[in-house]
């Protein structure tokens, strides 16, 4: 969320999966429900400068790949970084799991559930735990049958599922999951068969996003009828990072000068900076807008002349 510039949370109470960071602070009533408000606490300044750059390949993890996005800039294709990749423990073989009211083929990774409360049942050591303040579970998790809506559950972090022939339906493998640090973990799931088998199960304490809200430079932002205009110091330089997905036809100048658009962590809007430089403007434009111009312009001199020529020839 603190990359997307998230600073607001609205969710039916109770809201038990509050992301570490906010703070509940009241209650909204609307006509037909009410939402609990929570705000940022953090402040990371989502919109940015870094010089630190990560190849989007040596990132193995969701939690390694979200570390490198706060800390500096993820690119893909890329033949040079300036930063090692700090990996995280995978803790899946320190953790106890055992099936609950459910059938676990190990060897084919399948998992039938028979019960309403069905599932798997974790067990985290305390050491472990008591490090954390949230876990992460990385599943390849998946029904396979009955084609039917159902749920996916992991303590308090609960995911409502359409059935398998619903149109928008977009299978996303593997999933992770967030839910605060606990020692007893347990995966609840819809009575079916699921494709199942876990990958990572990684510890987050957030360290990583406070010294990364304190060290990346940040920079104004405003908005404009056509786009947006940034304005950092002079003396920063390295990627100016914006969350703004990034599409074909992303234009810049940087000092009324034209500079290069690309695409950085994930789907963000990155855009190389350098010292001395101060005010980026950036804004979209249709591709290929100048030809589509001229084509229009071209269709329509020519549709004038075509029928002044029939006119002339009708008289």
């Amino acid at each position: 969320m603190a990359l997307w510039d998230v600073k607001d949370r609205f969710k039916n109470p109770p809201d038990d999966n509050i992301p570490y960071g906010f703070e509940k602070k009241d209650l909204v009533r609307g006509t037909h429900n009410e939402y609990q408000h929570s705000e940022d606490t953090i402040h990371y300044p989502s919109a940015h400068i870094t010089q630190k750059v990560y190849d989007n390949k040596s990132l193995k993890t969701p939690i390694e790949r979200e570390h490198a996005m706060l800390k500096g800039v993820v690119l893909n294709d890329i033949t040079t970084t300036n930063k090692d990749v700090e990996h995280n423990i995978n803790y899946k073989d320190d953790v106890e799991a055992e099936a609950d009211d459910a059938h676990w083929n190990k060897a084919k990774h399948t998992l039938k559930v028979n019960g309403k409360n069905g599932g798997i049942d974790f067990k985290v050591p305390h050491k472990i735990a008591d490090k954390y303040k949230d876990l992460y579970f990385e599943f390849d998790l998946e029904l396979q049958a009955p084609n039917k809506p159902h749920h996916v559950a992991l303590n308090e972090y609960k995911q409502n599922r359409n059935s398998l022939e619903y149109s928008y339906r977009r299978p996303v493998s593997p999933i992770t999951m967030r839910m605060k640090s606990n020692d007893n973990v347990h995966l609840n799931l819809s009575k079916g068969m699921y494709s199942y088998k876990l990958k990572g199960i990684y510890g987050e304490d957030y360290q990583a996003l406070r010294t990364a809200a304190k060290n990346v430079d940040k920079v104004k932002v405003q908005e404009t009828r056509h786009g947006y205009r940034i304005t950092k110091h002079k003396d920063d330089h390295g990627y100016l990072v914006l969350p703004v997905p990034y599409v074909d036809g992303m234009q810049a100048t940087v000092d009324g000068h034209k500079t290069a658009v690309q695409k950085g962590n994930g789907i963000q809007t990155v855009i190389p900076v350098k010292k001395g430089q101060e005010h980026i403007e950036l804004w979209y434009a249709k591709p290929h807008m100048l030809l589509l111009s001229v084509v229009t312009i071209v269709g329509i001199i020519g549709a004038f002349i075509f029928t002044r020529y029939l006119r002339k020839r009708k008289n």
